[in-house]
């Protein structure tokens, strides 16, 4: 269940990120959709909301390193060698 709600957490971050290419808004949305769900349980879980920010941080960080927009261009950067 809480890598579920980690997994929300980061793709909706990510997405909204890439979206605005403000990550600050993407950890935000992230954390919102964590709360509204919460909110919305039988049985409203701290610890969920907490899983599910904590992927939003870092979907958007991650996010915001990795992918750059200019204009019209978009830009994956990443690198596979450790």
């Amino acid at each position: 269940d809480k890598a579920k709600h980690f997994a929300a957490g980061a793709v909706i971050a990510s997405v909204t990120t890439v979206a605005t290419e403000k990550p600050w808004l993407g950890f935000a949305a992230g954390c919102l959709a964590g709360a509204v769900k919460e909110a919305r349980d039988r049985a409203p879980s701290g610890k969920d909301f907490a899983v599910t920010c904590l992927g939003s941080a870092l979907g958007a960080v991650g996010t915001g390193w990795m992918i750059q927009r200019s204009g019209r261009e978009t830009v994956v950067s990443y690198n596979v060698a450790w």
